[in-house]
């Protein structure tokens, strides 16, 4: 067999099998539970776990945990955590002190996946685009719950300044059953208080779950919103509006 012949055998073979190999890995399910308390401080997530594949009998074969709260995030592999060692620092040379330099504070910035805001305004930009966009919305929240099944616990007590705001929370829970949901909740009407325990367990599969979000931003209605505003985006870049340089536009030479 010629050296061309067997490339074109190993690239053929690796362009067919990476594919499938990656949907199987997607369709096989994950299961996942959260444990947090809430109080009027925030909430505090105490544990997270996330188990590939769910529903595996005794230890999964790939664990993403954190056990207690302070704890980092830890990868185990059939049970054996994976940890890179840490390497020993050289002897540390004695230097003498120099001038030390002014430096002004750096100004604090938000990632963009904690601006809520943002999130917000995205969200009402697409919604307002028409009705059809609403329609593809609830297609995608329907297929979502429908790929994922969620079972929560909440216990705990809860209480409001007005004893009648705290009756009314507490007919509107005990009107369930919610689905998937059991609760263990004692109101309080001498005194505001909020002090919950709540865990949640989910199960699912991640590529049911891709489908639906390519569904959705493949959706003529949605595709069309995303377009526009990437193409606002661009021509609101320097010198796009008047064909020229960025340089030439912002008077530069």
């Amino acid at each position: 067999m010629s050296p061309a012949l067997w490339l074109t055998g190993v690239l053929l073979v690796l362009a067919l099998g990476l594919p499938a190999l990656v949907l199987a890995l997607l369709a096989v399910p994950v299961a996942g539970r959260a444990e947090a308390r809430v109080t009027p401080g925030g909430v505090d997530l105490r544990s997270f776990s996330l188990d590939w594949p769910g529903g595996w009998p005794g230890t999964p074969p790939v664990r993403l945990a954190r056990e207690a709260a302070g704890v980092p995030l830890g990868v185990a592999v059939f049970g054996r955590p994976v940890s890179r060692g840490r390497r020993a620092s050289p002897a540390a040379v004695p230097r003498r002190p120099g001038p030390r330099k002014v430096r002004r504070p750096a100004r604090p910035t938000v990632p963009f996946p904690l601006r809520p805001w943002r999130w917000f305004w995205l969200a009402m930009d697409l919604l307002a685009t028409g009705p059809a966009v609403a329609q593809e919305v609830g297609h995608l929240l329907s297929r979502l719950a429908g790929s994922v099944r969620v079972r929560g616990e909440a216990s705990g007590q809860f209480g409001f300044d007005d004893p009648a705001d705290t009756g009314m929370a507490w007919a509107a829970l005990m009107a369930g059953p919610w689905r998937g949901l059991a609760t263990n909740l004692t109101p309080d009407f001498t005194c505001p208080v909020l002090d919950l325990r709540v865990s949640v367990a989910a199960r699912g599969r991640p590529l049911a779950a891709a489908w639906a979000m390519g569904r959705f931003f493949l959706a003529r209605p949605v595709r069309r919103w995303w377009w526009q505003r990437w193409r606002r985006r661009a021509r609101a870049r320097p010198g796009r509006a008047s064909g020229l340089p960025a340089g030439a536009a912002s008077g530069g030479t």
